[in-house]
């Protein structure tokens, strides 16, 4: 009878593709912090909205490094929204930049190319404006029928900035602000999610950082919760199905390979899916360490590879 809930549940989770999880070195809580709360109606939601530098399509760090200090160097970033609800229909948000080292060049504010270029129709509202001090951007997807954001990492602008001046180990920041507005008369662009008609702000936000690479700087042990394969710092069934999602239908790779290890055997495959829901729901045995606590990387072949929930 075990067996045979064990296989149930695996179908269910086969059945449950989630939408990926990510989580960044970069990241600021933003919604429910002092100076943050929610505006009257609005609720604090886990989409995210992210400042990454592209690397051919992998769209996973937020940190950009160099070797030696070039000026006038181009660096792309992309904007994206983490989406995790399942009717966005609408935001808005500022991105500024640390003037004193970083120029936006200009013309290359633009959705060109983007997973929301593909998404937005002749009747939505879209519009992205290049002004002192950053770019805004805002749209609403009105069109009949509804369409909505698809419950996944979302590409939404692109841009470039120029190094103007070496920023040095301690890096240069591009992030989300409330402080641009169209012209002064104008209000400021608030960072705005609509779900379900309602207006949100999300709880956290990832911002960008452009540095020099300091050789010999220490690397500090990413603290990860085994079995915790999609970073929401929980071990439940959706771990399961992110990692049966990632095996067997091409579903976005976990963020630390040591987290969807659940059994600890070395090695991410079906057996790490059985494991958690056999501990959840069949009287199986608890996750080895870090478990159900956060704890650093054991150091072992598989990696961490980037700044994940529990370094929050």
């Amino acid at each position: 009878m075990k067996g045979i809930t064990i296989l149930f549940l695996v179908g269910v989770a086969l059945d449950l593709l989630m939408g990926s999880a990510h989580a960044q070195d970069t990241a600021r809580k933003f919604c429910g912090e002092p100076g943050h709360v929610p505006c009257d109606g609005c609720r604090c939601v886990d989409d995210i909205l992210e400042v990454v530098f592209p690397n051919g399509d992998d769209l996973s760090s937020s940190v950009f490094q160099f070797e030696q200090f070039s000026p006038d160097t181009v660096v792309p970033v992309v904007i994206l929204v983490d989406t995790k609800s399942d009717r966005l229909q609408g935001l808005s948000y500022g991105v500024t930049h640390d003037a004193s080292h970083l120029t936006l060049v200009r013309g290359s504010v633009t959705t060109l190319g983007t997973d929301l270029d593909d998404l937005v129709e002749a009747e939505d509202f879209k519009v992205e404006h290049e002004v002192n001090g950053g770019f805004f951007a805002a749209v609403a997807l009105t069109g009949i029928p509804t369409h909505i954001f698809a419950v996944r990492r979302n590409t939404i602008c692109r841009a470039s900035y120029r190094i103007a001046a070496d920023p040095g180990s301690e890096g240069a920041k591009i992030e989300f602000t409330e402080s641009l507005s169209f012209n002064p008369d104008s209000p400021r662009v608030n960072i705005d999610l609509t779900i379900s008609g309602v207006s949100s702000r999300p709880k956290v936000l990832v911002d960008g950082l452009i540095k020099k690479h300091v050789d010999g700087a220490p690397i500090v042990p990413e603290p990860f919760l085994r079995c915790d394969s999609n970073d929401d710092r929980k071990m439940n069934i959706g771990d399961a199905v992110w990692i049966l999602n990632e095996l067997f239908y091409n579903g976005p790779p976990s963020a630390c390979e040591e987290a969807a290890d659940c059994n600890g055997d070395g090695a991410v495959q079906i057996s790490d899916a059985i494991f958690c829901l056999s501990y959840q729901f069949s009287g199986g045995p608890a996750p080895p360490p870090p478990f159900p606590e956060c704890g650093p990387d054991g150091g072992g072949a598989l990696e961490c590879k980037h700044p994940l929930s529990c370094s929050q």
